[in-house]
């Protein structure tokens, strides 16, 4: 086989696998909700089984593709291209950050470039929130349409509320889709005009960078050492309130009533 046709058969199993991975974890979400909601005994053994039998055919499409592109690994590896690597533009956005001196820069210079870091925070935190709306519409919706009523816990009925429920997140997917395409675009433009912005700054002093950072190793140490006192104290102080109050005799009973009655080892 031709190179392109391994890096195509490569790239359909790694798409293969991410596709049915995903579709398993919500088919086994809309599982553990469907226990949840199924009655006044939703953990007993037969019902989980009931419930989980629809997970089959996914989860072993996604050992077979898991296991194709592991044979495809072994047999036809993908042979690497030389070519040169791009510099990625986080990174030295990052360095730039750490060499070039603001504080010599002009008063435009400095207006333009932290612009761009408030527009970039606000662009993360605009994306930030759209994700959380979606996933609370999405739940709201799915609820509302009473997809994973109580009850109800046929294979026919919960194979139905989980293809709804599918199909009811493809509109949502596109969206999430679009704003994270829409984010990458803004941010990458910002990040190069930063970096276009940075460039152009005098370059800070090697002494005065290597004095900056090791006062901030020294912070860090400072400030490390006092939260793992904090925490070690703060452990000891509930250990010992613990013994003194009998709580372990409370976690001791709770662990076993959880291993002979919910699992069913009794």
């Amino acid at each position: 086989m031709t190179n392109e046709t391994i890096r195509k058969l490569h790239k359909t199993a790694a798409i293969a696998v991410s596709v049915l991975t995903a579709v398993a974890a919500v088919c086994l979400s809309a599982g553990c909700i469907a226990i949840f909601l199924s009655g006044d005994k939703p953990f007993s053994p037969e019902s989980v089984a009931k419930t989980f039998t629809y997970i089959q055919i996914p989860v072993y499409l996604c050992l077979l593709s898991a296991l194709f592109g592991f044979l495809l690994d072994i047999f036809f590896p993908l042979e690497e291209k030389k070519k040169k690597s791009k510099p990625d533009r986080e990174m030295t956005l990052l360095r730039l950050r750490k060499t070039e001196d603001m504080e010599n820069a002009s008063e435009n210079d400095k207006k333009a470039i932290l612009s761009a870091r408030r527009t970039s925070a606000v662009i993360n935190g605009i994306s930030a929130f759209l994700y959380l709306a979606e996933i609370t519409a999405y739940i709201y919706i799915v609820f509302s349409a009473g997809l994973f009523t109580r009850g109800d816990n046929s294979s026919v009925a919960i194979t139905k509320n989980v293809t709804d429920a599918l199909i009811i997140m493809l509109p949502f997917l596109a969206l999430a889709i679009g704003i994270a395409f829409c984010r990458c675009m803004m941010i990458k433009a910002l990040t190069k005009k930063e970096c276009d912005l940075l460039s152009s700054l005098p370059k800070k002093s090697k002494d005065a960078d290597e004095d900056a950072e090791k006062a901030k190793n020294a912070d860090r140490a400072l400030s490390d050492t006092v939260i793992r006192t904090i925490i070690v104290f703060a452990a000891i102080a509930c250990i010992v309130g613990g013994y003194i109050s009998g709580g372990f005799s409370d976690v001791l009973a709770k662990a076993v009533a959880i291993c002979t009655e919910c699992i069913g080892l009794g």
